[in-house]
């Protein structure tokens, strides 16, 4: 009898813990191997540079305009100063029209 009453208490223990019941796992599934897998990976810091510096253009000499810095504009004949037609360098000979009608010879200012 006390065979049968452990049998009995066997079965009805094993029933208990065979039976379908909802699962309550702690662990759920997965891989863990101690380091994670992929490692996450956000690059280099990135770097802010500041916007451009515009500077102004360089200057620009023009060789006419050094042509026409050295053109005298000018003669100068004593009493007469008279405007120059064409280019001439400064220092010059030149000559200037006279109130008689002649030309009194002058320098190229």
């Amino acid at each position: 009898m006390n065979k049968t009453r452990g049998l009995i208490g066997a079965a009805l223990l094993g029933a208990a813990l065979f039976a379908p019941h909802a699962a309550n796992a702690w662990w759920r599934g997965g891989l863990v191997v101690g380091i994670p897998f992929p490692y996450p990976y956000f690059g280099p810091p990135a770097v802010v540079y500041p916007p451009p510096v515009y500077a102004p253009p360089p200057i620009v000499y023009d060789p006419n305009q050094s042509v026409a810095a050295a053109r005298a504009i000018s003669c100068d004949a004593g009493p007469y100063v008279c405007p120059l037609d064409g280019s001439v360098a400064p220092g010059s000979p030149c000559s200037c029209p006279t109130n008689r009608g002649g030309h009194a010879t002058g320098t190229a200012r």
